[in-house]
C-alpha cells in the first residue's frame, strides 16, 4: 500500500507538479478535486456501484475475485469509472449529490456552506 501511495504522489507530482507559471490544474489535480468535493456521495455510491458490478461479474465468471491481482484491477477500474462519472457530474454542478443536500440543510439553519464553491465557478 505504501508503494502505491508513493507512486500516486510521484505520478501527481510528475503530471501536476508546481510550475513557475500560473497554469490550470493538471488532470490528476482536477480528478482529486472532484473526488474531494463530493466525497460523501462517492462513499455511498461506491458501495452500491462496486457491489452491483461485482455481483454481475461473479455471475459471468464465478470466483473471479479470489486473487490479489483481480482485487487490485477491480479497484483501479472502479477508481477510473468514478473519475469519469465525476467528470460528467461536475458539468451538472453535482446535482442531487449528498453534498448539495447538506448545503441546503445548512443554509436552512442559517449556516451557509462553501463546500462546493469551486464547482460553481
Amino acid at each position: 500500500a505504501g508503494f502505491i501511495l508513493l507512486g500516486v504522489a510521484g505520478f501527481h507530482h510528475r503530471l501536476d507538479g508546481v510550475s513557475r507559471t500560473t497554469t490550470p490544474d493538471g488532470p490528476i489535480a482536477r480528478a482529486l478535486r472532484r473526488f474531494s468535493q463530493v466525497s460523501l456521495s462517492v462513499l455511498f455510491g461506491e458501495t452500491v456501484l462496486a457491489e452491483g458490478v461485482a455481483r454481475g461479474v461473479d455471475t459471468l465468471a464465478p470466483g473471479w475475485n479470489q486473487s490479489l491481482t483481480a482485487a487490485v484491477l477491480f479497484g483501479i477500474g472502479s477508481a477510473g469509472a468514478w473519475a469519469l462519472i465525476l467528470r460528467r457530474w461536475e458539468r451538472a454542478n453535482y446535482c442531487w449529490s449528498i453534498e448539495r443536500g447538506w448545503i441546503r440543510a445548512m443554509a436552512a439553519l442559517g449556516r451557509p456552506s462553501t463546500r462546493l464553491d469551486c464547482a460553481a465557478g
